[in-house]
């Protein structure tokens, strides 16, 4: 697919559901690192749940793209709130995570997860009200919602299993 040409003067409605499948599969492979590298089966289940939800949502977000703006390029912002910066660092990062392992691993990828997930709240809370479309709204807030959760139950392990944010 071609990249549109200015793509934050795409709709919102694109904008989101460009970037945030982007945005989902750098989740993946960072959660795709979870099984044979963490110290908690915890971490190893709700992980595998995070690749089924994430892979779901891409193929939703796939769907509707196709249907709303098929023959339009690719309106990736990787200027809109949430991912200004987000790729700043995250090549040594995910080098650091991939070369980690055990309890090390547990406490980088939750970090890394943590903010992920914030960066997906934002872009979703910023673009929300911006929205066309009632079906993207609606995936934007059940993806939310779900990240908020998941954010959740990462702050509970941390403070369980004693980890502490850098």
């Amino acid at each position: 697919m071609q990249r549109h040409a200015n793509p934050d003067k795409a709709p919102a409605d694109q904008q989101f559901l460009d970037t945030m499948t982007t945005h989902h599969a750098q989740g993946i492979k960072m959660a795709e690192l979870v099984e044979s590298r963490a110290a908690h089966d915890e971490l190893k289940s709700f992980a595998k749940k995070m690749i089924d939800e994430q892979r779901q949502d891409i193929n939703q977000m796939q769907e509707v793209r196709q249907k709303l703006f098929a023959d339009q390029g690719s309106a990736a912002n990787m200027q809109m709130p949430g991912m200004r910066g987000a790729m700043k660092g995250r090549q040594t990062s995910m080098q650091k995570l991939e070369n980690s392992k055990g309890e090390t691993f547990d406490k980088m990828f939750l970090d890394m997860m943590t903010r992920h997930h914030q960066q997906a709240i934002k872009i979703s809370s910023a673009m929300m009200p911006k929205f066309t479309h009632q079906e993207v709204k609606d995936m934007a807030e059940k993806m939310k919602a779900s990240q908020q959760e998941d954010m959740k139950k990462m702050e509970a392990w941390k403070k369980q299993w004693k980890v502490t944010q850098k």
